[in-house]
């Protein structure tokens, strides 16, 4: 009897060591949780008919993910390394022109397109025309 009582407390001791041993999230920043790394997932904007025609995406330096067209496009997608179209507010650093990184033209089928791209500066996206549910994956 003696024995299942230093048993059993000696069991519930070593227990209750590990589990306090065990790191918390705090000490376990970079854990994947998944198939992506914290602070690599991407984020998405849903484009709509009724959104505006363009918009900014990063404002600092990031990746330009995917885009994921579901209804016919009968406007070109451009995507610009900027942070803003609009040339007096940019800063003295950018050009009069916008850097070009991608398009997604009018010949494009309803599908998933994946770019990838990295931008140092911002990222914004434009249509030339009517917008089609669309939608934009980055990260920053």
């Amino acid at each position: 009897m003696y024995n299942k009582i230093i048993s059993t407390i000696i069991v519930l001791l070593v227990a209750t060591i590990a589990y306090m041993g065990l790191p918390t999230d705090e000490q376990r920043p970079n854990e994947s949780l998944g198939s992506v790394q914290r602070g690599s997932e991407y984020h998405g904007t849903l484009i709509t008919p009724s959104s505006d025609a363009g918009g900014v995406l990063l404002t600092t330096g990031g990746t330009l993910g995917s885009v994921v067209v579901t209804d016919t496009l009968t406007s070109n997608l451009n995507f610009y390394k900027a942070t803003t179209t609009n040339t007096t507010l940019r800063g003295n650093t950018a050009t009069s022109s916008l850097e070009q990184v991608a398009a997604v033209n009018t010949a494009s089928a309803d599908n998933t397109y994946t770019f990838d791209i990295q931008v140092s500066t911002g990222l914004v996206y434009e249509f030339d025309g009517t917008r089609a549910t669309t939608t934009i994956t980055w990260r920053e």
